[in-house]
Order: structure tokens, then sequence, then C-alpha cells
């Protein structure tokens, strides 16, 4: 093989690895479906004359699920396309590679049968190369999709970040850098989690601003802070205390996101 075949076999086959890695997961732990069909559920038990306090709040939750249920919609359309825009892409850059090993090599080594050669690789060349532009403008196009997203916030943001920062400050975190990392992180996990609220109790007995459970909360619990799950600032220290000893990440917190999906605005939600 001639190298100028060979280097374009090897470009050939940097189009397609491109489009190699695991098959985009939507991060949803519960389909917007589901949510909805909760919603409704609490919308009859609930409804009715005369309702009390705990009737009320149910309709505010029901009607809280629905708009998150619509959010999730968005987000999970914006996923659908960068799916099938991936599959597209591996699916025909793997083609062009494989077309241009398939091809024979001329019968005659002669300027007539090189410069055909060649011309069909050109060709191929320029097709690897529009099925990658074209999944780069897509993905600019996906990009403005998903920061276009919104999910609604329940909560002060000014006070859950100065429950954040005592809790910083209770771990005697005082690098601006660092803090900068965790106040990030954490407000986007605290709003998936409990919407702000430090009363909220979750599936599987999770409780709390941060949604610990007990034994997690009890095993991570930051001597100094109040032994009450429900305590803001406690709970966020042991939650920080939990994914630093569970999921390795540094006191600096600059690894927060890549390793807690949970709180990386970047990513859809995932459980931690």
């Amino acid at each position: 093989m001639d190298p100028l075949t060979h280097h374009a076999l090897q470009l050939l086959a940097r189009g397609y690895n491109l489009y190699a890695g695991q098959r985009l997961h939507s991060g949803l732990a519960d389909p917007p479906e589901q949510l909805r069909h909760r919603a409704e559920r609490l919308t009859r038990v609930s409804g009715g004359e005369g309702m009390d306090a705990a009737a009320r709040a149910s309709l505010r939750t029901a009607a809280g699920l629905q708009r998150i249920a619509a959010t999730d919609t968005q987000l999970a359309a914006v996923l659908a396309s960068a799916r099938a825009d991936h599959t597209l892409g591996r699916q025909g850059t793997r083609r062009v590679l494989d077309d241009a090993h398939a091809d024979p090599i001329p019968a005659a080594d002669t300027p007539l049968g090189r410069q055909e050669a060649l011309r069909r690789m050109a060709v191929r060349l320029r097709r690897q190369r529009q099925y990658v532009r074209r999944s780069q403008h897509n993905s600019h196009l996906l990009t403005r999709r998903i920061r276009a997203i919104r999910y609604e916030k329940s909560f002060t943001p000014g006070h859950v970040r100065q429950r954040i920062a005592a809790a910083l400050d209770r771990r005697g975190i005082s690098d601006p850098a660092a803090r900068r990392n965790w106040l990030r992180g954490y407000e986007t996990l605290i709003a998936r989690e409990s919407g702000g609220r430090p009363d909220a109790v979750g599936p599987g007995s999770a409780r709390g601003i941060a949604q610990t459970i007990p034994a997690t909360f009890a095993h991570y619990h930051q001597p100094g802070t109040s032994t009450n799950i429900y305590d803001p600032v406690a709970n966020i220290c042991a939650s920080m205390n939990y994914v630093i000893h569970r999921y390795g990440v540094s006191l600096s917190g600059d690894n927060l996101a890549a390793l807690v999906q949970q709180a990386d605005p970047h990513r859809p939600p995932k459980g931690y």
C-alpha cells in the first residue's frame, strides 16, 4: 500500500472514531409520562371542596410535577435528536471506511490507474468530512436547545448559597476557587434533589435539602453541626462528606461536576 493511501485510510478511520463511545442515556430517573401519571393521581385524590392544607399542598406538588414533566419532555427530545445524529454519523462514516478498505488495487500500476484510485479516495474523504461537519453543526444547535431548557426553582438561590457557604465553613474549605466549585455544583444538586426545601422527604427515606438517607447522614455527620437531618447546613455537610468518600471528589471541588452528574448543570439529572 502506498503511503498516500495509507494516510487517507488513517484519516477516514479517525473520522469514524469520532463517533466512538457508549450510547447516550437520558439520565432521567422517571419518564415524563410517569410524572404526569403521578400528578393526575395526586389531583384526583386531592380534588373536591373543603380541601385541607395537605390537599392543597398535594395539588401544588401535582402542578410542579406537571411542569417538571414538560421540561423533561423537552430534554428527552433534544437527547433523542443527539442520539439520532450520532447513529447517522457513526453508520455513515463506517460505510465510507469499509468502502475504502474494499476498494480493489488497480490491476496495472499505471499513472491512469493511480489517478483513478486517488480520485475515488478524494471523494470518500470529502464524504467523511461532510458527516463530521454536519455533526458539528448539529451539536451547536443541540447545545443551544439544552441551554434554553430551564427547570423551575422553588427556592431563593441566595438562601441556598448561604447554607452551602455555611457548610463549607464547617468543612474548613476557605479557598475561593474551591468554594466556587462547591457552590456551583451544590446549587445544581440541591435544586434537583429537593428544590431547596430543608423539609423535603423523597423516595427511599431520603430527607432534607440534599436528600441524604438517615444512615448516610449518621455515618458522614460533620462534627459540630446539628444531629437533625432536616438542618440544612448539617445535611449539606453530610452530603459533601459522602461524595468525597464515595466518589472521590477532591476538597477543591474541581472534579465535583465530573464525578457527580447530579451536580453538573450541563448534564441531565441523575441521582447520586
